[in-house]
């Protein structure tokens, strides 16, 4: 994301704040590899480092001002690594901290008649996409058990490429971190969207209250579940502009959680790799009922130019073959499983869970950033403290499963 800072960082206008924001795909490629190129340099709260590729001109804007819209590099960090604050957060139940219109009643993991035989993977009792098939040609691919899939050829090169390091959860007990949602009737009122990159987005219009939660940090993500119709709204770059009671964003999708059916290939989404982002958190909600039973998300600084499905979108910065495409799906190795899951005894409930779904559905590559980032809904219930076993995680306890068709736009 490219910032200038024209002011205090809370008086930045809607168009200062969307002009940050990329108008092309390639402009995409552009923001992924400006969070690649921040996620690598250690960089003090005070500064922000944006980039512009086209004329090899690499900028990096002093963001001097203090108050809320400071942001942080994501190397260090607490339990979560996400950056900055935003204008609006969500409590990880689905209400929002704000006190507009938001109509939703929380996204509850209730078992409704539509939330599918064996998956806990619900969201205001709609399943989060069917269950597993085996095929990668449906989003129902997060909910496929991967234990007994073989491993990749190329495993060693696109782990070797992702360096080696420890886990980060990039979500905990502070509402800057992680990445909200929230649910919404039927009734709620439909609003218009302006898309920067209309010709991959679903058109508008969109029910997004005028309070929606947004992502903290440069991102901004917006996530609705229209839990009566049991579809998925995903936005980035997400701005709200009052005066026409209208959204703004870079992109959009719409997912019908009921279907499973891949975006076009080629086409983005508010994710890089195409795919929506909500079926890949993890989230507060889950983690009590003692099962996450589908993959989670995480970035990597530098991907390929490629994809493998579910992913339809690349955001790569490398042509080499050992460079890790977008829809990359890794799991922690069998032989290692149960060791790390005594090591998380008793102590460290909340990790224990998610650690036992990297076992069994592993963790899908959705963006590019910083390496071995886990994503998680924002919830001021997680347990810092509980957390802080993931980061002990060596990623060379991790492993490359077989990918399949490997897609070149």
């Amino acid at each position: 994301m490219m910032v200038l800072c024209v002011g205090a960082a809370n008086h930045l206008s809607s168009k200062d704040l969307r002009c940050a924001h990329a108008h092309s795909k390639i402009s995409r490629r552009k923001r992924s590899l400006a969070r690649s190129i921040i996620a690598l340099i250690s960089i003090d709260e005070s500064y922000v480092a944006a980039m512009r590729i086209k004329g090899a001109a690499f900028l990096f804007f002093i963001f001097g001002c203090a108050g809320s819209g400071s942001m942080e590099a994501t190397v260090d960090g607490g339990a979560g690594g996400s950056n900055g604050s935003g204008s609006s957060t969500s409590s990880g139940d689905g209400s929002t901290s704000g006190d507009g219109s938001t109509t939703g009643d929380g996204s509850t993991t209730g078992s409704g008649s539509d939330a599918g035989a064996g998956l806990t993977h619900t969201i205001g009792g709609c399943a989060m996409f069917p269950a597993g098939n085996g095929s990668r040609d449906s989003y129902a691919y997060w909910n496929q058990d991967i234990t007994g899939a073989s491993v990749d050829a190329l495993s060693d090169s696109y782990m070797a490429s992702m360096g080696v390091n420890t886990l980060h959860p990039d979500f905990g007990s502070d509402p800057a971190y992680g990445i909200p949602y929230d649910t919404v009737p039927s009734g709620q009122t439909r609003v218009g969207m302006t898309f920067d990159d209309p010709d991959e987005s679903d058109p508008g219009p969109y029910p997004f209250p005028s309070d929606a939660p947004i992502e903290a940090g440069d991102d901004h993500h917006v996530l609705i579940v229209d839990r009566d119709a049991c579809m998925l709204y995903e936005t980035d770059a997400s701005i709200y502009d009052s005066s026409s009671n209208s959204w703004a964003a870079f992109s959009g999708a719409k997912f019908d959680l009921s279907s499973g059916a891949l975006r076009p290939d080629t086409w983005t989404s508010a994710d890089a790799s195409g795919g929506p982002i909500l079926i890949g958190l993890a989230r507060y909600e889950e983690v009590t009922t003692g099962v996450i039973d589908h993959a989670l998300r995480f970035t990597a600084h530098r991907t390929q130019k490629a994809y493998i499905h579910p992913a339809t979108h690349e955001a790569g910065i490398s042509s080499e073959s050992d460079a890790p495409p977008m829809g990359l799906r890794i799991r922690i190795k069998p032989a290692v499983c149960q060791v790390l899951l005594d090591g998380a005894g008793s102590s460290h409930p909340q990790a224990k869970v998610i650690v036992a779904a990297m076992c069994k559905y592993g963790m899908i590559l959705a963006d590019n950033g910083s390496n071995y980032y886990v994503s998680g809904a924002t919830d001021s219930r997680w347990d810092d403290d509980d957390l802080t076993y993931i980061k002990t995680i060596p990623s060379t306890d991790f492993e490359a499963i077989d990918t399949g068709t490997l897609i070149k736009d």
